[in-house]
């Protein structure tokens, strides 16, 4: 059986709830949850799935992003992307992974193996960096 040819099936989140997170000193966040294809699946209006926590951080030009996925045990290929909607002038993606830091990326990052999700994101624009980890 050939598993990896197209055409191929693409997901969105569903049972979508939007909280409000911590307003404490050092940051201020808000959280998502959302059911999703290939994770645990919630009920109604409590979504399991997938959660992200948005951290702006109060006293550094510093945006967080904290997600954590439930997922099930899949053996057929699958992949998950995630929008980063940044677009500073002149800017690059650079990000740290297992092994080391990768840059100069192009406004798409780069297939990674399973198990080497980036840890942390900077778009870089000439001597201003914006750190998304």
């Amino acid at each position: 059986m050939k598993r990896d040819i197209p055409p191929f099936t693409r997901t969105s989140v569903s049972n979508v709830r939007i909280d409000g997170g911590t307003n404490g000193p050092v940051w201020e966040s808000i959280k998502i949850s959302a059911d999703l294809p290939g994770c645990e699946q919630g009920i109604e209006n409590l979504p399991k799935g997938i959660d992200l926590e948005i951290r702006l951080y109060r006293n550094v030009k510093k945006v967080e992003f904290k997600y954590l996925a439930r997922k099930l045990i899949i053996t057929d290929p699958e992949a998950l992307y995630v929008a980063f909607p940044f677009s500073l002038p002149d800017s690059r993606i650079v990000f740290e992974t297992i092994g080391g830091v990768l840059a100069g990326v192009s406004s798409c990052l780069v297939h990674l193996p399973t198990g080497m999700l980036p840890r942390i994101l900077c778009l870089s624009a000439g001597r201003k960096d914006r750190l998304l980890s």
